[in-house]
């Protein structure tokens, strides 16, 4: 596999990163035994990102996991090593973590699966989805909620100076 990672700018200076990836065959190919889903997530400051691989032999396959991100997001381990049991599947978590993308912008990663088996080496990318959401505002979020309780306070304040005038 070869990954591609293309910098660039928007109109307005602001720098992105583009990921793809390709492959290629040297000698006899040797397709993968294995198969990969990435749920598309919506990530804020922090997310995690499910990969699920399926191991489709009945024996088991050491593969090295490895996950490739834009620039602009990050996560805390990037690459492990896993056991895969025979015809079975198991789920990777990786935390990402919003280092400066942003919000509306959606970003593809991938995550590369790659095992060695009988002198020949494996390998599948799978591609995935982050959405990158705005960040929840507390005062925007609730502020119907803060409105109307400031209203209320208001009302009792007035109730109270009209009901219980000041004693002279």
């Amino acid at each position: 596999p070869i990954t591609i990672s293309v910098d660039y700018n928007d109109t307005n200076g602001y720098p992105f990163t583009a990921l793809s990836f390709a492959f290629f065959t040297l000698g006899d190919d040797h397709p993968p035994r294995i198969h990969g889903v990435i749920e598309d997530i919506e990530l804020r400051r922090e997310a995690t990102l499910e990969y699920r691989i399926k191991n489709l032999d009945a024996k088991p396959r050491k593969l090295k996991i490895r996950l490739f991100l834009p620039k602009e997001i990050s996560a805390t381990q990037g690459e492990s090593w896993i056991t895969l049991a025979g015809a079975k599947e198991q789920t990777i978590r990786f935390q990402l973590h919003n280092f400066s993308a942003l919000a509306g912008s959606a970003y593809p990663v991938f995550v590369l699966s790659e095992y060695d088996e009988e002198g020949k080496h494996s390998s599948l990318f799978t591609q995935g989805l982050v959405k990158i959401a705005a960040s929840k505002d507390f005062f925007r979020s609730y502020r119907i909620h803060l409105l109307a309780g400031l209203g209320l306070l208001c009302l009792l304040f007035v109730a109270i100076q009209f009901f219980f005038p000041r004693r002279k």
